[in-house]
């Protein structure tokens, strides 16, 4: 129990942190922006303004912020299995984790800076092709 708590608050403090640095898109900056002058609701933790869609998108990202961490081996692997773990929750119970129905994108919704620099420092997976020998 304590092992979960620890993890859940720190997934929490990770995702109040990447929030605005690297979760929202271009059009939901406003939004963040206009709550983050708001007093009433600047004292709510951004979790519990932002759906699991949002945490959807930590997920995506979280490889590439952990790389950035001095996370030990051993502790990536825990986390890697509580994550699964909250996988399988999320999607035991979608219906009410994650809305119906959704906005159409008013126009195609662009990456950010950080996407950007991610997608540019991916290296495109090489593919060697193995001749056949003939029979």
């Amino acid at each position: 129990v304590a092992q979960t708590k620890t993890f859940v608050e720190g997934l929490s403090q990770l995702f109040e942190e990447a929030l605005p640095v690297c979760l929202l898109y271009h059009p939901e900056r406003a939004q963040y922006m206009a709550i983050q002058s708001d007093p009433a609701l600047k004292l709510l933790q951004k979790t519990e303004i932002y759906g699991c869609e949002f945490l959807l998108r930590l997920f995506v990202r979280l490889p590439t912020i952990l790389s950035a961490t001095s996370l030990e081996e051993g502790s990536r692997r825990g986390m890697g299995l509580q994550l699964q773990d909250l996988v399988v929750l999320l999607q035991k119970n979608r219906q009410a984790c994650f809305k119906a129905k959704y906005r159409a994108p008013k126009r195609p919704e662009e990456l950010n800076d950080f996407e950007k620099a991610l997608c540019s420092s991916v290296v495109a997976p090489t593919t060697t092709t193995v001749p056949m020998e003939d029979a």
